[in-house]
């Protein structure tokens, strides 16, 4: 009887991979461009943040930094990415650079870093899922990233600062 059921689960897995590798939907083929999407806008931002707000000391002009590096970032990143797709067989390269620069400037415009963190946990659940990783692992591996880049970006703005020895009064 127990073999019976080890043999059930182990055929029930195999047609579980089976209809996943099926799966033909937007997000899984532009998955790779969604991901840079958000996790370029996500690093880039906080650590242009960062690094502004370690530098200047004012939130406005980090703030005003942090929205043209964003718009520009995502016009950059789109033109790579149509650019990468171009490359690669069976990628529509208009399709790749839309998905990637309409993801990083709704990253960029996002009212506060909880909502890009709330954009990341789904997105990094949904590729756990899809790729059978961990999806703890893979967050907070993302998160760590994420974080990194932050605090090397303020103590970069810190270094700058002192180094050449700027004072910004805004």
């Amino acid at each position: 009887m127990l073999d019976v059921l080890k043999r059930i689960i182990e055929e029930e897995e195999i047609h579980e991979n089976y209809f996943v590798s099926q799966i033909d939907e937007f997000a899984l083929r532009y998955l790779g461009a969604i991901a840079l999407g958000i996790a370029d806008a996500i690093i880039e931002l906080t650590g242009v943040q960062a690094g502004f707000i370690g530098f200047t000391g004012s939130s406005v002009v980090t703030g005003i930094a942090g929205l043209i590096v964003g718009v520009s970032a995502s016009m950059s990143m789109a033109a790579a990415a149509y650019l990468q797709a171009k490359q690669e067989r069976g990628k529509k390269p208009a399709v790749t650079a839309l998905t990637t620069g309409i993801l990083q400037l709704l990253m960029v415009f996002s009212v506060s870093l909880t909502l890009a963190l709330t954009i990341l946990a789904f997105f990094s659940f949904y590729s756990s899922v899809i790729f059978d990783r961990k999806f703890l692992s893979d967050y907070l591996e993302n998160m760590g990233i994420i974080f990194l880049v932050v605090t090397i970006g303020y103590f970069f703005g810190d270094l700058v600062k002192n180094f050449f020895g700027i004072e910004l009064f805004v």
